[in-house]
């Protein structure tokens, strides 16, 4: 959220982080799962008009990690959910390479995650990349062999 809150700001766009101190850790690839995130506020920036809101909400379950980012924005229509995962895909309005979504399923998907969204053709867009969490799982494993407690790996983003 730090590389996206300017941007935000200079939108008139309210950003949100909800993720609780105790949320504890997962192993993953720290900068594919920032990578994700960062696409999916990206998004949510460019699609939602001025005066609206972002929000970034991490929780924990009992085996996975669900990381949202939900958004007052355009929304996705149903008939376009799936397509919207395709390489090179771009909604109507849409501008840029067109690999966001994609980009972002095969991300949380290395990591035997997936992604859930929750759109209409009205405003708003809601979604949800689910990472399993390993039994007994402490940390998040960055590229290297820094570790980072989940909490201050969110509010990095922040």
């Amino acid at each position: 959220m730090s590389l996206t809150r300017e941007r935000a700001r200079s939108r008139d766009l309210e950003l949100e982080l909800r993720c609780p101190p105790e949320i504890g850790a997962i192993e993953g690839d720290e900068r594919r799962i920032k990578q994700a995130l960062f696409n999916l506020i990206s998004n949510s920036i460019k699609f939602t008009p001025p005066g609206g809101a972002i929000s970034v909400e991490a929780v924990r379950q009992k085996d996975a990690l669900l990381l949202t980012v939900a958004d007052t924005g355009a929304g996705i229509p149903h008939a376009d959910r799936a397509r919207v995962y395709e390489k090179f895909e771009r909604g109507v309005r849409q501008t840029g390479t067109g690999l966001g979504l994609s980009l972002v399923k095969s991300l949380i998907e290395l990591h035997g995650g997936n992604v859930v969204i929750a759109s209409a053709s009205g405003p708003g867009t809601r979604i949800t990349c689910r990472l399993p969490v390993a039994e007994g799982a402490a940390a998040i494993a960055g590229t290297g062999t820094a570790q980072e407690p989940l909490a201050q790996f969110v509010q990095a983003l922040a």
